[in-house]
């Protein structure tokens, strides 16, 4: 846990009885893969005086078309009181070469006691990796073995043509290595 976020959390845990409610988000940041779930922890400080609706929904500047869904919600229960848990999001996999990706969660409490307050973090940072080989499969051209009949003490010249697929950002160092095998005629 970083020390902003311990910093925000004793903050919040000294100040909270006299604001009531306060709820956080615990994972500020959140690497995921293409088609994959991950979880957003939303932290409860204080005790409810009255059930806590809160909702994590995709922040109205991000696009949606990587999710499954935009929000989730959760009702903390009247007399919850430092409770913390897990909302589930999932991502879409579109199989379409992208770089890395960065979208915003927002924590909003949507019904529930006048005192209740959103802290700090209220946001999430979540970024898909890099996916569907964004940057490319390297190959040769040609994956068949290649045979050279070799002329002592003249140059035996060898073409081999290396091949980038699929790609569609950046660029990429190519390093390979020749292995060989010297055959002597008896």
């Amino acid at each position: 846990m970083s020390s902003c976020l311990k910093v925000s959390l004793l903050f919040l845990v000294l100040l909270g009885p006299c604001y009531g409610q306060v709820v956080v988000i615990t994972t500020p940041q959140i690497d995921v893969k293409e088609g994959d779930q991950f979880p957003v922890k939303i932290k409860l400080m204080g005790e409810t005086s009255d059930e806590l609706s809160v909702v994590v929904r995709l922040s109205p500047e991000s696009d949606p078309a990587d999710f499954e869904g935009t929000s989730l919600a959760w009702v903390f229960k009247k007399g919850a009181k430092n409770e913390e848990v897990e909302l589930i999001f999932t991502t879409k996999d579109d199989k379409i070469p992208e770089k890395n990706e960065t979208f915003i969660l927002e924590l909003l409490v949507i019904k529930g006691p006048s005192n209740a307050l959103v802290g700090d973090p209220s946001k999430a940072t979540v970024i898909i990796l890099a996916n569907d080989d964004a940057f490319g499969v390297i190959g040769f051209a040609d994956p068949s073995a290649k045979s050279v009949e070799e002329l002592i003490g003249k140059a035996n010249p060898v073409s081999l043509t290396v091949k980038r697929t699929q790609g569609l950002f950046g660029s990429a160092r190519v390093a390979f290595q020749f292995r060989f095998q010297i055959l002597r005629k008896k």
